[in-house]
């Protein structure tokens, strides 16, 4: 027995569903963002974990470039990023299977592909001031950045 479409129903042609479904993947694929093929998300940090930490422990599985972690404010959001030198370091970490869990500090870490959002407009970002939203305020060079921000001494002071 056939099913008849009752009146008013939307009957949709192969290539308009299609169509649908090729805008619904490109407009989830911009909210999720591109793939960065030489980082990884680091999930699981603590307040008590900083980049020179973050760096010396994956320098054990490749020469590490950048490495930042997300605060809002003086507050790890618990992730950030690592960046390589190398995409192969990247792909070992994600594909390859490890015999114990990567552990720092006490605190077992999650690591993910990392994704570039792809805005390329200005606007206000959570917590971190005016800055144009493409930026890339994920990175940081670990020499930069040898744990909490302090106040810069007082040049008036002897």
């Amino acid at each position: 027995m056939a099913v008849e479409s009752a009146p008013g129903d939307d009957k949709r042609t192969n290539k308009e569903v299609n169509s649908y479904r090729d805008n619904e993947r490109q407009k989830f694929r911009e909210q999720q963002g591109e793939l960065v093929l030489d980082r990884i998300y680091v999930g699981g940090l603590g307040q008590h974990i900083y980049e020179k930490d973050l760096y010396g422990f994956f320098s054990q599985f490749g020469e590490v470039s950048y490495v930042g972690i997300i605060t809002d404010g003086d507050y790890s959001k618990g992730y950030g990023f690592v960046t390589f030198a190398r995409k192969d370091v990247v792909r070992g970490l994600l594909e390859e299977p490890h015999d114990e869990p990567l552990v720092l500090k006490g605190r077992v870490l999650t690591i993910g592909p990392a994704r570039q959002k792809q805005d390329n407009s200005w606007g206000r970002g959570y917590s971190q001031g005016w800055r144009r939203q493409r930026d890339n305020y994920s990175q940081a060079r670990v020499e930069d950045h040898e744990g909490p921000a302090s106040a810069a001494p007082d040049s008036s002071i002897p």
